[in-house]
């Protein structure tokens, strides 16, 4: 199934804008949720469904509101260094302050992973859009290896957190991380427009 979902997911990135798709990959929060109830015994609290709930919503508010591509995507290689740059600092920072003792487990294993799951995301478009822009397959393959290198290390640091801390917070948190990550990149990297509303 993991494969069949990063298959689906490539072709979902290599289709739609990164800023659209990674945040209606988030709604899988619903499913993490509801197997963690049923599955491995986590007591969820109102407030926990709520959170569900509120993610279901929004996704389907990010579908409503996305813009149709205009073709005016273009890599802005500066600021996509730039912030390639800022996200390794901030998974590094989260890492070190766990290991201070100053940030807890579930926190700095969520950032880490968050980053590496949205930074996969942006390393497939990237390479798509690299791949339309100069004709060269090649340049998309390279984005799709990066992407399974990078999804390996969100799953990687994820797994640290599972061994100490709750499933719920580290998928709900990472997820959150990955959405913002991409978002982000995929204005101001990728030049994707906003939602017309």
């Amino acid at each position: 199934l993991d494969v069949s979902g990063g298959i689906a997911t490539i072709l979902a990135v290599s289709l739609a804008p990164i800023s659209i798709v990674q945040p209606i990959l988030g709604c899988g929060l619903a499913f993490v949720a509801m197997f963690s109830h049923v599955v491995a015994g986590e007591a969820l609290q109102d407030r926990d469904w709520m959170a569900c709930l509120i993610c279901v919503v929004g996704t389907i508010l990010v579908g409503l509101t996305a813009s149709e591509s205009r073709g005016q995507e273009q890599v802005l290689y500066s600021v996509g260094f730039s912030l390639l740059v800022f996200f390794c600092g901030v998974a590094f920072g989260a890492q070190y302050l766990y290991r201070q003792q100053q940030l807890h487990v579930e926190a700095s294993t969520a950032i880490s992973a968050g980053i590496f799951f949205g930074l996969s995301g942006c390393a497939t478009r990237g390479g798509m859009m690299l791949g339309e822009a100069t004709g060269s397959g090649a340049a998309a393959a390279v984005g799709i290896a990066m992407s399974v290198l990078l999804t390996s290390s969100g799953f990687v640091a994820q797994t640290k957190g599972f061994k100490d801390g709750r499933a719920l917070p580290i998928v709900t948190f990472s997820n959150l991380v990955a959405m913002v990550v991409a978002i982000l990149f995929g204005l101001l990297a990728f030049n994707e427009p906003l939602p017309d509303s």
